[in-house]
Parts: C-alpha cells; structure tokens; sequence
C-alpha cells in the first residue's frame, strides 16, 4: 500500500491525482493503520524481515493468543500514550491527503485493521478508557474521525469503511462485533464529522463464517441506511453487473455502489453497467481512436 505517513509522499501522490483530475474523474485515499495484520517483510529486502518492525506491530491488546497466524509476529498492546500518537498520525496524514489534493479520504476502520481492532471484543481486551463497554472500545474511532475532520477541507466528504459483522455468532464463546454494535456507531461517526459510511464485514478472525455470495453484505448496508438518515451508505462485496448494481441503488438499500474485484477483472466493468443499463457512458481518450463503439 502506498504510504502518507511523511511529508515526502505528499509530491509523487499528488502527481497521480493531478492526472486523474486532467482525465474528469475523482479520486481518494483510504488513511489506515494495519494494526496485529502488520507486516514486518519487505518485497525490496527478498522479504526478510525488519528487527525493527517486529518489535512495532501494535494492537488494543497484545499477547500469542492475539497473534492473527504464524507468518505474523505477536502485537504489543498500546499505550494510551502511543494511541494518543496514531490518532495524531491520522490527523497529519489528513492534512498530507489534503496538500495532494485528493477529493475524499475514507477513514478505513473495517477487515481486522487497527480501528476495527478497537471496537471488536473479540481483539479489544483493554481495562481501561479504550476497551470494555461499546462507548469505550469506540474512543479511538471517534478521536480518529474527528482529528481527520479538523484537518481535511470542510467542504470534502469523509468516508468510514466498517465491517457490519465479525461473522462468529454462534463460533465463538463470548461477545463479538455485530450489525447492532455497526448501526450505533454509524450514528455517532454521523455525529462527529462522517459523510458516508461503506458497509462491508469481516476480516477480524480467522475463525470467520462466511459464505460469499452476489451481493451478501447489500443486507447490511440496508440496515444502516435505515437506521441512520441523512448518512450516505456504500454497498460492496461481489457485486458483478449493472442490473445488479441498479437494483441496490433503486431498492434504496444503498445510495453507493463500490466494486473492487470487478475492475480487477474487468477493466472496462463501468462501460459494460453503462451497456447493461442502456445508457451512454464517456469512453476514456485512449481508447477512443478511430471507434465508434465500445464493448
């Protein structure tokens, strides 16, 4: 992933944002924290692994049990100190996204990251401001949403990517983060500065049940745009065609559509929704060189 974490990176970010600006689109950046899934292997040393970095993957709470698999070091638990230093970390990289000239930034709090670390209770075992009731295991949220609101333009939307659900009800003893805990915390992100939330699940346990299909998590975006007006919700997860898309957004359960893997494997995947839907889309300059049609 790319890095904002120094003012260095602000230069070749905003070289790839000016471009996309010259093509007519919009672009953002998602500012997050890898938490226990923090890698300590880089490609550019053969992947051997930095002495440094391992004694740095941080979490709520540290310890073996909280290891996410053998080819990740153990976390450390953080100290309020240390989590007072990454909610700064957010705020400066706000304001780097900002001097890129980036048009959104998405606060990405979902898929076992460190936010969603904090609010799960399945990786958030703290006894203190951070850990505990649902308003606690939040705090770093909250301080995080509104630290990148005070530093990113007031007239720029800001996202919030959640997973709805661990998927372990009824896998694991004990409490879990779920679709309830998710709606609540939609309303207080709302609260604090949040623009639009994108609703996907998982990510957090390796003893996860999911069984993906087209449009699995559609059910949770639902229930968050229901639950809390005037916040615009994103759909996402296998989301394969147009028609499909358009019934989401007509159905109202969503006001967004995101596709990650479609473009992934199929590059053209807007232009061929705009075909799927009847309705013309712009064809990108590049491709347009003595055709009339797209396909």
């Amino acid at each position: 992933c790319a890095g904002l974490w120094d003012d260095a990176h602000v230069y070749k970010l905003k070289e790839i944002v000016d471009f996309v600006h010259a093509q007519g689109g919009k672009i953002g950046i998602q500012l997050a924290h890898a938490g226990r899934k923090a890698s300590v292997k880089t490609s550019y040393t053969n992947h051997a692994e930095s002495d440094f970095w391992r004694d740095n993957v941080v979490a709520p709470s540290g310890g073996a049990h909280l290891q996410w698999d053998r080819n990740h070091v153990i976390p450390r638990e953080l100290s309020v100190e240390e989590i007072q230093e990454v909610v700064a970390a957010f705020g400066a990289a706000a304001v780097r996204a900002a001097r890129a000239g980036v048009d959104t930034v998405e606060i990405h709090g979902a898929h076992g990251y460190l936010i969603h670390n904090f609010l799960s209770p399945v990786t958030n075992h703290r006894t203190d401001q951070y850990g505990g009731s649902l308003e606690n295991r939040a705090r770093f949220l909250l301080e995080v949403v509104r630290v990148v609101r005070a530093n990113f333009p007031a007239e720029k939307p800001i996202f919030f990517r959640v997973s709805a659900t661990d998927f372990v009800e009824g896998v694991i003893d004990g409490p879990s983060w779920e679709i309830e805990q998710t709606i609540q915390i939609a309303k207080w992100v709302k609260e604090a500065g949040v623009d639009v939330i994108h609703v996907s699940s998982g990510g957090n346990t390796a003893q996860q049940k999911i069984v993906p299909q087209p449009g699995y998590q559609v059910p949770f975006a639902e229930r968050v745009k229901k639950a809390v007006p005037g916040l615009f919700v994103v759909a996402v997860g296998v989301i394969l065609d147009g028609h499909q898309a358009e019934e989401v957004l007509e159905q109202e359960k969503a006001d967004l559509i995101a596709v990650g893997r479609g473009f992934l494997r199929h590059p053209n995947f807007a232009l061929n929704a705009a075909r799927d839907l009847n309705v013309k889309a712009a064809l990108s300059q590049q491709y347009s060189r003595g055709r009339t049609i797209y396909s």
